[in-house]
């Protein structure tokens, strides 16, 4: 993890998108990408292939992409 961080916790909610009157349950290919890789992390420290340190560097570079 990244200093000053102790702990992350990655939590599902619903999501949903709204222009002007029309609501919709879509997401862009963009956010949908994004949100499988990170869920591909998540999986990978699960299943024991990254330790917590790993995992945590990982989700915070793809997550923030701009911070260092």
């Amino acid at each position: 993890m990244p200093e000053g961080i102790s702990d992350l916790e990655l939590v599902r909610v619903p999501t949903r998108i709204e222009e002007g009157d029309a609501k919709t349950e879509t997401m862009s290919d963009e956010t949908a990408e994004r949100m499988a890789r990170t869920r591909f992390i998540v999986d990978e420290y699960t299943m024991g292939v990254l330790d917590e340190q790993e995992a945590g560097e990982r989700l915070f570079r793809h997550l923030f992409p701009h911070w260092g």
